[in-house]
């Protein structure tokens, strides 16, 4: 049933669907004969139209058209989200259109314009950038808006009124038909809308094409169909690329076989002028790549969101940034086990600047149209992560690469700790071998349900970082989730009075001390001289506060300008991490309580005999060494040149070194225990 009618001055259009109704506003434009004329927009871009240089990556955008023969000034002129306040955000007062031009605003709620100085949202703090376009002090609401370009005077020179929008689907004029409005799949930001346009009550998407070859590894040429399911509309067509970008009408239209005879990145869809453009479906196939002893991750990704001169965020470094890719799991027998659409952003606090990039990689409850990893990716049974990290080492990249993916079987059964899981992978982006990575897990809340069985939405979470204050960076806490309320009890508890037994005894009420021992045990056996900002700490509803540990690539590093196997940690503070005895408030405190002092020291004792015992240690080294010395002459060929490993021979070296550190390391925290005012001595 269809019903058309007139409402507060809005045409609306009132249409049954899945047994309920949707109400669509009719975009009605109040002046179509203005020289300036409000000519696309989109609210709702997650994939198609990315800002990145300036203040974020993919956000509302709103193109506005010089329909005349003259450049024109935008001196006041405003554009507003909100009728009833038609000045909301001005134009800056330089400002201009060519004839027949176009002009891009973000609307961010940035308000801002071309040649601004910005500080960078990202560590150290202290990086400065120019901008390079328009930014309303608004951002559009993709559920219903109305949006309004104004004169000073108050009149209006175009308007515009929407209902709920469609991910990465613009409205826009239709130049052909006396500029009315229509939905467009294929947006054309700073250009004439030259692509199909949709009518505006089109909301079913078009089907997926289907593949005769699965991605996956192949020893020779393969011939590769693409086809429509049964039943499609004979209008419906299949678009396709290689390069890895989003396929669109403006692509490669799919008529025969493609031959594959080198490895490749096809991406597929479905268009139909009566339909919405279908799912991007994604293969990879390697044609006579070598075998692998790793698992393969392939990402395809538009090469411009990774390495253009501008958008890039690999090129530019840009921190909080996040592109759409597809990724794709191969086992070592070259099968394809997974795929999904993800979100992509440079990982890690500090190495992103990195040749090699570090990568967070979040499906986000299905915004990219998948909301899980469904698979064993690690060696437990947990087989659900909507999210893992893609990390080159951390800060260990130019060294032994490896330290921080040892951590996990140092912890494993041995310290009452909760790490990330661990698998080195091999990484191509758009077919292009990318090099060793470390797939790692992340601290979300599907950790939570995957390591502990428990339920993540009643737990609290608070951990150290550094914060962008200025005068400069310093370590201070974040709330994860949760409350401060019961961290903050717990450390006005010990920082009170003396820490007499009576006091311990409810510390320990509150707190795991196994764990929380723990946790300064492995950062100080290893040195990692990072742990000021790496402190994490979580309960859920009546447990006790106990420790996750990360970040281990500064750690068991033999000798150099900042850290070593004689280090003390207790007294000595290295790069931006003070001492112990003066840093860690807890600890700092407890020690103070001779009942904890004991049983510090014993714990950590037995710690060396066993979970630190140089054997064991050497152990978990030699086989991740064997595991990844296999990929090692072609990863060092790939980033030798740029700063990373130099050569086999220069990584075992370092290796080698790993292994002095962890030979002599417990002697001299035996040393320290008894040299610090810790006193084990008299213990």
């Amino acid at each position: 049933m269809i019903f058309r009618g007139l409402r507060g001055g809005k045409r609306l259009l009132l249409i049954t669907f899945l047994g309920g109704y949707v109400l669509l506003f009719n975009p009605l434009t109040t002046n179509t004969h203005a020289q300036v004329v409000i000519n696309e927009f989109m609210a709702l871009n997650t994939t198609t139209y990315p800002d990145m240089w300036d203040f974020d990556d993919f956000t509302d955008w709103i193109e506005l058209y010089n329909t005349g023969d003259e450049e024109i000034s935008l001196d006041g002129y405003f554009l507003t989200d909100n009728l009833k306040r038609p000045q909301k955000w001005p134009f800056p007062s330089d400002a201009k259109i060519p004839a027949k031009g176009y002009l891009i605003v973000w609307a961010d709620g940035q308000n801002s314009k071309p040649g601004a100085r910005v500080v960078r949202d990202q560590y150290p703090w202290t990086d400065t950038f120019t901008t390079k376009f328009y930014h309303s002090n608004f951002k559009l609401d993709d559920l219903s808006e109305e949006l309004g370009l104004y004169k000073a005077t108050g009149s209006a020179v175009d308007s515009v009124f929407f209902s709920r929008q469609l991910r990465d689907v613009s409205l826009g004029r239709n130049p052909s038909d006396s500029m009315r409005w229509y939905k467009y799949d294929t947006p054309t930001p700073g250009a004439t809308n030259s692509t199909t346009p949709k009518p505006l009550e089109t909301i079913i998407a078009a089907t997926a094409p289907v593949f005769s070859l699965s991605g996956g590894f192949y020893p020779s040429t393969q011939t590769v169909t693409l086809s429509l399911p049964p039943g499609t509309p004979a209008a419906t067509q299949i678009f396709y690329t290689t390069n890895g970008s989003k396929p669109t009408e403006n692509s490669s239209k799919y008529s025969s076989p493609i031959v594959v005879s080198a490895t490749t990145i096809i991406r597929a869809r479905c268009l139909d002028p009566g339909f919405i453009a279908g799912k991007v479906i994604t293969n990879t196939y390697f044609i006579n790549e070598k075998s692998r002893k790793l698992m393969c991750v392939s990402i395809a990704a538009d090469s411009a969101f990774l390495f253009d001169s501008t958008i890039g965020i690999f090129t530019n470094s840009l921190k909080k940034r996040e592109v759409p890719v597809s990724l794709e799991f191969f086992t070592t027998d070259g099968q394809q086990v997974i795929k999904v659409n993800a979100g992509l952003t440079l990982g890690s606090l500090t190495n992103f600047t990195a040749p090699q990039k570090p990568m967070q990689i979040a499906l986000k409850g299905g915004k990219y149209g998948d909301d899980c990893i469904w698979y064993q990716l690690f060696a437990k049974r947990a087989a659900c992560y909507p999210r893992i990290r893609l990390r080159q080492g951390g800060d260990a990249w130019s060294t032994n690469l490896i330290s921080d993916g040892a951590l996990e079987a140092i912890v494993n059964g041995q310290l009452e700790l909760g790490t990330q899981a661990f698998r080195p992978v091999v990484v191509f982006i758009n077919g292009k071998y990318y090099g060793i990575q470390d797939m790692r897990e992340q601290f979300d809340n599907q950790y939570f349900t995957n390591n502990y069985n428990l339920d993540p939405t009643t737990k609290e979470e608070v951990k150290s970082t550094f914060l962008p204050i200025s005068p400069g960076n310093i370590e201070g806490w974040t709330l994860e989730s949760g409350t401060w309320a019961n961290y903050n009890s717990l450390i006005s508890l010990v920082k009170t009075g003396e820490m007499t037994d009576e006091k311990y005894e409810q510390v320990k009420e509150q707190v795991n001390i196994n764990s929380f021992i723990d946790f300064i045990c492995a950062i100080v056996f290893g040195d990692q001289i990072s742990w000021g900002h790496n402190e994490d700490l979580w309960k859920i509803n009546t447990t006790k506060w106990q420790w996750l540990i990360t970040d281990f690539d500064r750690a068991m590093v033999y000798q150099d300008d900042l850290t070593g196997v004689t280090h003390n940690m207790f007294t000595e503070g290295k790069g931006v991490s003070g001492p112990l005895l003066r840093q860690d408030t807890l600890f700092s405190n407890l020690i103070k309580n001779s009942q904890f002092k004991n049983y510090f020291c014993q714990r950590f004792a037995a710690h060396l005999n066993s979970t630190f015992k140089p054997r064991r240690v050497r152990g978990i080294i030699d086989s991740l060494q064997a595991m990844v010395t296999p990929e090692m002459a072609e990863y060092t060929a790939k980033w030798g040149p740029s700063g990373g490993i130099k050569s086999v021979n220069a990584w075992k070296a370092t290796l080698d070194s790993v292994k002095m550190f962890v030979n002599e390391r417990g002697a001299y925290i035996l040393q320290h225990l008894q040299d610090s005012s810790i006193g084990m001595s008299g213990a």
